[in-house]
């Protein structure tokens, strides 16, 4: 098996080498016997019983969120644990591989049913030997990591153990309280039942005051 290993990546990755642990181009097989049950996507959250068989960033951003796995930038030092996707150049928006970072520069991936190897993180991202073009993997393009927060937030665990996601009402929890104390508040104000406004009241408006009559048989001087 060593030997069929060697084989393989020597011929699908540059610089592939087994003599200094850590550098650039670094691996060695971990152990394990073959098994299909599971591939790398799978690994690299940490699942064992089953494949995740995402073909897109869109399809795996759901199956590895009920992992309690959420993307994070790709940028900076990953940390121990966390997941990293890889596509090839030439096709961006199909992933191909993922690996589980097991330190600032190693981690660990199932090579398809195969066993599972130790490597640099950068050793599986290098073109095919003897080309520039030509990708078994590709490169590192997005960055998973566990979140049990926002796994809470979103999802609930049924008495039968399955898995789905919260009611849109369960979403915010706070923001439902609030708006609900809120409104309680607007209704001791105006009272349960909408009451008709009340009509204005109208002043009669005040005649002026009649002229007094002519006095008949004024008395002349």
């Amino acid at each position: 098996m060593a030997n069929a290993l060697n084989t393989y990546m020597t011929a699908n990755f540059t610089g592939a080498q087994t003599t200094t642990p850590g550098a650039a181009g670094w691996y060695q097989g971990h152990g394990g016997a073959n098994n299909n049950a599971y591939n790398c996507f799978a690994h690299a959250v940490g699942v064992t019983t089953r494949r995740i068989n995402a073909q897109t960033r869109a399809q795996l951003d759901e199956a590895y969120s009920r992992e309690h796995y959420f993307p994070v930038a790709a940028t900076g030092a990953p940390h121990v644990g966390d997941a990293e996707v890889y596509t090839r150049p030439t096709e961006p928006n199909q992933i191909v591989h993922a690996h589980r970072v097991t330190g600032p520069n190693t981690a660990q991936s199932k090579l398809g049913p195969g066993e599972l190897i130790d490597h640099h993180r950068g050793t599986l991202q290098t073109p095919r030997e003897g080309t520039q073009n030509s990708w078994e993997y590709g490169r590192v393009a997005y960055r998973y990591r566990r979140d049990d927060a926002k796994f809470n937030a979103m999802y609930e665990t049924t008495k039968s153990g399955r898995v789905r996601k919260r009611p849109a009402t369960d979403d915010n929890q706070d923001a439902a309280k609030k708006a609900k104390t809120t409104t309680a508040a607007s209704s001791s104000k105006t009272g349960s039942t909408s009451k008709p406004a009340a009509k204005p009241v109208v002043k009669p408006v005040a005649k002026p005051a009649a002229k007094p009559a002519a006095i008949k048989g004024a008395i002349r001087r």
